[in-house]
C-alpha cells in the first residue's frame, strides 16, 4: 500500500476528530521512542510523526529543542531513526510520517531518504523549512513518485492564491494548519480568527486539515472537532515525557495516562 493511501485511508475512517502525536526519534533514548510509539497506535492514535534529530530546529520550542539535543547527544543519527521506522513498520499499520528539516535531508541525500523511506513503509514526510514549489531539491516530485505523501505546511499569513499553488504542487491527502505565527510549544487560544482561518483552508484547498502548534489540552481538541479533521500533539506530550525522566517515573506509563487524559 503507498503512502499516500494509507494517510488517505487514516482520513477518511468516521471519527469527529483524528489525532496525530509527534515524537522525536530517538528521544529520550531510541528503545524508548521506538515504543512510544508502538504505544500510541496501541491506543488509538491515528497517525504519528517522528521527527529526525537535528541541532537547529527553527520552528520548534525549546521542549522539542530540547529533545533535539538530546538525542543527538545519544548520538542517534539520521540512519538509526530509518532504521527504527523500518523496525515499526513490520509491527504497526498506523500512519507513520517522517518529520525533518531540509538540512538533514539534504545531508543524507533527498534521493536516498526518501526511497529508504518508501522502502521502509513510511508514509509521508512533513519539512517545516521547504518552500514546496522550490524546484531543488525535489522533494514534492520525489514522494510523489515514491506514493508518499508530502505534506504542506499552511500559515494564517497564507494567501488565497499560494495555498492554491500549494496543494496543486502535492499529493497530500492533508495539509498542516499551522495556528498561530512563531514556534511550538506555546498553548494556542482557538478564538475567531483561527476559525475562520481553518474554514478558509477547508474551503480553499478542499483537503483534510490537522491543526498544530499549541495543542495541549483535551478542551483544545472538543474546540477543534467540526473545524479540522486532525489535532497535533507535540510539545505537551514530549513535555509529560521529559517530567517523568526528570523525576525518574516510568515513561511509557506516563505516556499512557497523558493519551488517556485526552483520548477518553
Amino acid at each position: 500500500m503507498s503512502g499516500i493511501k494509507r494517510v488517505g485511508q487514516a482520513f477518511s475512517i468516521e471519527k469527529d476528530l483524528k489525532i496525530m502525536t509527534h515524537v522525536v526519534g530517538g528521544y529520550p533514548d531510541l528503545p524508548t521512542s521506538e515504543a512510544i510509539v508502538l504505544l500510541m497506535a496501541s491506543m488509538g492514535v491515528d497517525l504519528v510523526e517522528i521527527q529526525i534529530p537535528f541541532s537547529d530546529p527553527i520552528a520548534d520550542g525549546p521542549v522539542i529543542v530540547q529533545a533535539n539535543h538530546q538525542a543527538l547527544a545519544n548520538g542517534v543519527t539520521t540512519e538509526d531513526v530509518l532504521e527504527m521506522t523500518e523496525r515499526l513498520r513490520k509491527k504497526t499499520d498506523i500512519p507513520l510520517l517522517l518529520m525533518s528539516y531540509i538540512n538533514p535531508i539534504f545531508a543524507h541525500g533527498p534521493e536516498k531518504i526518501i526511497e529508504r523511506a518508501a522502502q521502509n513503509g513510511i508514509d509521508g514526510f512533513i519539512v517545516p523549512d521547504y518552500p514546496i514549489d522550490e524546484a531543488e531539491p525535489p522533494i514534492a516530485r520525489l514522494c510523489r513518485e515514491h506514493g508518499l505523501a508530502q505534506v504542506p505546511l499552511i500559515a494564517p499569513t497564507t494567501s488565497d492564491e499560494r495555498m492554491q499553488a500549494i496543494v496543486r504542487e502535492n499529493d497530500s491527502p492533508f495539509v498542516y494548519a499551522v495556528l498561530r505565527l512563531g514556534v511550538t510549544g506555546q498553548k494556542t487560544e482557538l478564538k475567531q480568527d483561527s476559525i475562520d482561518y481553518l474554514q478558509r483552508i477547508k474551503e480553499i484547498t478542499g483537503r483534510y486539515v490537522a491543526a498544530g502548534f499549541g495543542i495541549a489540552e483535551k478542551s483544545q481538541l472538543q474546540a477543534l472537532q467540526g473545524l479540522a479533521d486532525c489535532a497535533v500533539i507535540g510539545s505537551a506530550l514530549l513535555r509529560a515525557i521529559q517530567s517523568a525522566g526528570e523525576e525518574k517515573q516510568d515513561i511509557l506509563r506516563t505516556v499512557r495516562l497523558f493519551l488517556e487524559g485526552v483520548l477518553d
